[in-house]
């Protein structure tokens, strides 16, 4: 099974668990959604970006909230991913 495909919850059964075909949140998404935030710095060298590009404009008008929601959708897959590697280090 694909480490991105370990649920989260996995269901008890009279064998053990059930992994195989579960449906649900993933490990991966339980880890993205409790990794830490971003750290300031990164997010201010982003947010200085953005707005100098975007002026007196309301940030609603320019992407620049659906840019920051994607950076932390990112930000919080690479910690995920680093999370769930860590797991498999210790499983060796």
């Amino acid at each position: 099974m694909n480490t991105n495909d370990i649920p989260a919850f996995p269901v008890p059964t009279d064998h053990g668990f059930v992994n195989e075909g579960a449906t649900g949140m993933t490990l991966r998404d339980y880890f993205a959604a409790a990794a830490p935030p971003i750290p300031d710095d990164v997010l201010e060298d982003r947010m200085i970006a953005l707005l100098r590009d975007v002026g007196t404009m309301p940030l609603w008008n320019t992407g620049v909230l659906q840019q920051l929601a994607e950076l932390n959708a990112r930000w919080r897959g690479l910690c995920a991913d680093a999370m769930l590697a860590e797991r498999e280090k210790e499983k060796r």
